[in-house]
């Protein structure tokens, strides 16, 4: 191990060092970042496609109206407002919001700090979030994720067809980082886990090194959750906000109402 990452590695809480060859699964809104990803990029996809101003506050009061049926309703309900979208259009967007978003409020620094001294230990980093493909990919090649266990709209014949293969929320998390962990043969005691919110827990659970990271203001899945953290001696890291930069890996660095119709019609139509 270099001095660098000696030192870097030497930052992380003492008593919760793993050896190196371990999975580092991170949360990733209001976690690794500071907004909600799937609400930032879809106002900016509702922009890029010239959808009517009205479109945003329609698609989130429908989102928001599945959601009270839980959290997965509404995940679902998300990926119906895609369908006809086409997938490969829709992938070269979030590449254009991830860059018109990665100012210097994007990031939770102690969170991006943490993920950087984990690479520099060889861990291997995870992304995990409700959101889908076409948010995430951007991201996790910005902050050096080797993978990302995400939601997973339909797709078929190119075109996102409203229907969900799966959803990433609670358990589901928990499901996930489990069978990660051991296609990569590493020891769920021996992982980490970064997570901000009650639907977390689960997640959270499931390694031998729990981090909540506490909001800067007051949000009740979080209060909550920072309680349960305090309760199980697990660690708790403060969010603020980040500079982007150039990224972690920078060069020569190792059902229900119908949803409202928002995406680009198909070719013709």
């Amino acid at each position: 191990m270099t001095a660098r990452r000696a030192a870097r590695r030497s930052q992380l809480p003492a008593e919760r060092q793993s050896p190196a060859g371990y999975s580092c699964f991170f949360d990733v809104d209001e976690t690794l970042v500071t907004v909600k990803t799937m609400a930032s990029f879809l106002e900016f996809y509702l922009a890029e496609t010239s959808a009517p101003s009205t479109s945003f506050t329609a698609a989130l009061a429908y989102v928001t109206a599945a959601g009270q049926h839980g959290r997965a309703a509404a995940n679902r309900a998300y990926y119906r407002l895609f369908a006809g979208a086409d997938a490969d259009e829709v992938a070269r967007i979030g590449v254009r919001w991830f860059a018109a978003r990665n100012d210097q409020h994007l990031f939770n620094a102690p969170v991006v700090d943490a993920l950087g001294r984990h690479l520099d230990d060889g861990a291997r980093v995870v992304l995990v979030s409700g959101a889908f493909s076409a948010i995430l990919t951007p991201v996790a090649a910005w902050c050096g994720a080797t993978a990302v266990l995400c939601s997973v709209p339909e797709i078929d014949g190119g075109r996102y067809t409203g229907g969900s293969e799966r959803t990433m929320i609670g358990e589901e998390k928990a499901h996930a980082v489990r069978s990660a962990a051991a296609e990569t043969g590493h020891r769920l005691a021996g992982c980490w886990a970064y997570g901000d919110d009650l639907t977390d827990l689960a997640m959270l659970e499931a390694v031998g090194h729990p981090v909540v990271v506490q909001s800067p203001v007051e949000v009740h899945g979080n209060v909550e959750l920072v309680a349960q953290a305090r309760r199980r001696g697990w660690h708790v890291l403060p969010a603020t906000t980040s500079r982007s930069h150039d990224g972690l890996r920078a060069a020569g660095d190792t059902g229900s109402a119908p949803a409202p119709a928002i995406a680009s019609a198909p070719d013709g139509q």
